[in-house]
């Protein structure tokens, strides 16, 4: 039976997230949990990841690609299965732009 934890609240990206959770694993597995729910990793337009800007860029508020890796390392070495919160339907540009619809452009609906 899994027994998920929410690895981040709210608040979690005002730190060095991924390194403060790598080095609770051990401590996560021996409370019974199983598996650790990661925040969105990608970089966004908010801090808190719920408005991806770049699905393909994993540095993020909560620290780097590499220290993500670390900490879902540290996770898989107390046998605690990791988790990620990907955020597809909240997608954002990285800039906006200006687009006038004209009455072609509705030929395509």
């Amino acid at each position: 039976m899994i027994q998920p934890f929410q690895g981040f609240n709210w608040e979690s990206w005002r730190r060095e997230w991924y390194k403060e959770l790598a080095v609770k694993a051990a401590d996560l597995s021996q409370s019974g949990i199983t598996a650790v729910w990661f925040p969105p990793p990608t970089e966004s337009v908010a801090p808190q990841g719920y408005m991806p800007s770049d699905l393909y860029n994993l540095n993020s508020a909560y620290g780097t690609v590499e220290d993500l890796q670390h900490s879902i390392e540290e996770m898989h070495a107390q046998d605690l299965l990791a988790l990620g919160d990907v955020v597809l339907n909240h997608r954002c540009a990285q800039k906006q732009i200006r687009f006038v619809f004209t009455k072609d452009d509705m030929n395509f609906i």
